[in-house]
């Protein structure tokens, strides 16, 4: 497994945005999806609130953006917005970030709509949409990856390579056809947009 913990682009303005996005996120999964969750209404809501691909609903592009489907989930997604999102946050600025954001998950999920029919939630077509964002404004840049294989270590490969992987990767698992509960196609499409 590799997973990215740093970049080498200073963040010269605090990222108030992306910092405000991750907790929406991490909050939004403590309170609907555990609190809330184990209940009859709360399940309901989840429901209401996540992507129906076949007969979705025009907020449903918007909350199900902020929902995720367990602690891996979030975590993974969250990792990603933190490495790539605070650097981008901080050279946009806070407005343009924000929309910029919304729109790569918007794009996400009418990408997804277009040609998928299974429900969908996740930050993860957004995010793919800042870590392609970032490497168009910051193509040189490095990008520190931790890998976990039969031992522990540490690799700092070029930004384009580390997002391209990422992107190749979604393209395989996409093409491949195996049925596994992650929406590689809001993934591509997020980053299409980015």
């Amino acid at each position: 497994m590799f997973l990215p913990i740093k970049t080498d682009v200073p963040v010269r303005h605090t990222p108030v945005v992306n910092y405000a996005l991750i907790a929406i996120n991490v909050l939004v999964f403590i309170v609907i999806g555990q609190l809330m969750g184990r209940s009859l209404a709360g399940q309901r809501l989840q429901e209401q609130l996540m992507l129906w691909a076949e007969s979705p609903r025009w907020y449903q592009f918007l909350t199900s953006m902020f929902m995720h489907g367990s602690w891996m989930h979030l975590i993974g997604n969250m990792v990603f917005l933190w490495v790539f999102g605070n650097a981008l946050n901080s050279k946009m600025g806070n407005v343009t970030y924000l929309l910029f954001y919304i729109a790569c998950g918007l794009a996400a999920g009418a990408g997804y709509v277009a040609f998928e029919n299974m429900p969908v939630v996740g930050a993860s077509g957004a995010i793919f949409g800042v870590t392609a964002g970032f490497v168009v404004l910051f193509p040189l840049s490095r990008i520190t990856i931790a890998y976990f294989f039969f031992f522990i270590g540490l690799l700092e490969l070029n930004g384009m390579f580390v997002v391209g992987a990422y992107v190749a990767l979604n393209v395989f698992y996409l093409s491949s056809g195996m049925e596994s509960g992650v929406a590689y196609l809001a993934h591509l499409f997020g980053a299409l947009w980015g």
